[in-house]
């Protein structure tokens, strides 16, 4: 075979093996881009630290993990149940310890919006890690 047509056909092949990797990589599901959204919002809690002045702060991010679930849930339809129900409860319970710090900013109440929080942050990288999986 010439070096010419070996070219051509090196050529002739590559071509739609690059279409096609740029086609599935442009074609993510959308449970791929809410992880991310959700993965963003567990930065910013897990930044966010503890204290009484920050319990509004740690309330919004709460608030905002919710609506990523909410929206990550709905794109993953049946899959990833179990990280979503564990992830959920931790949110419930991270939200109740807010609620409760909020009405009594005790040192143990806040403590416990910390530990708390930290149940959100780390049930919720359980999750992205296993919807990042399938990314």
């Amino acid at each position: 075979m010439s070096n010419t047509m070996r070219r051509t056909v090196t050529v002739s092949l590559a071509l739609p093996l690059a279409a096609t990797a740029i086609a599935c990589s442009s074609s993510k599901p959308a449970v791929c881009s809410d992880a991310s959204a959700l993965k963003t919002q567990l930065q910013n809690l897990g930044s966010s630290g503890s204290s009484p002045n920050k319990l509004t702060a740690i309330r919004n991010d709460l608030q905002a993990a919710r609506v990523d679930l909410t929206q990550l849930k709905n794109s993953a339809k049946d899959e990833f149940a179990n990280e979503i129900s564990v992830f959920n409860n931790a949110l419930t319970g991270a939200e109740a310890a807010v609620n409760t710090a909020a009405s009594s900013p005790t040192a143990g109440n806040v403590a416990n919006t910390a530990v708390a929080a930290k149940n959100v942050v780390d049930s919720g990288r359980a999750l992205t890690a296993a919807v990042d999986d399938k990314c």
